[in-house]
């Protein structure tokens, strides 16, 4: 492994089908050999990087709020206090794209992670200035849309949420 590209910035993520609500539910737990227990590579990855002081500055973690919740919220304590142990500040927060200018609700959980004594605030909220229609102002007509929606289910519900005034 080149360990002189992760020295500054390494993001991850892995699976939610294990830990969401939407999902399995079969958890996160190392060595549980589910799709979500990806995430105990990272620690592998990140112990060989230590061996050789090569770690990365900031890591930055994705995933969804489930894994802070109930049955999971062990393991994610126990990726955490991993983290702490190696020299890394941790902070984690649920955050929903729609408040950072995005026109989607989408809630993720993401844990920044700094190595040494640092503190991090994540960033306040921003006004949400698009809308769907923005996105969909230059398709006015099914036409239109045909050319840019391939699924036939898509394309039925947005002429159907156009023709209700719901895209405004």
């Amino acid at each position: 492994m080149d360990h002189a590209l992760l020295t500054y910035l390494l993001t991850y993520s892995f699976p939610c089908t294990d830990i969401s609500v939407a999902g399995r539910m079969a958890g996160m737990a190392e060595d549980s050999n589910t799709r979500s227990s990806l995430l105990w590579q990272v620690k592998r990855i990140l112990e060989e990087l230590n061996e050789t002081d090569s770690l990365p500055q900031i890591l930055l973690m994705e995933n969804v709020p489930a894994i802070r919740q109930d049955k999971n919220i062990k393991h994610f304590q126990k990726w955490t206090a991993f983290l702490d142990s190696i020299g890394y500040s941790s902070y984690s927060a649920d955050l929903n794209a729609a408040d950072y200018g995005v026109a989607q609700h989408r809630e993720r959980t993401l844990l920044v992670s700094i190595l040494g004594d640092y503190y991090y605030s994540f960033p306040s909220p921003i006004e949400l200035d698009t809308c769907m229609e923005d996105y969909f102002e230059d398709l006015t007509d099914e036409m239109a849309l045909q050319q840019v929606v391939k699924s036939e289910k898509a394309l039925s519900l947005l002429v159907d949420l156009d023709e209700k005034g719901q895209l405004d």
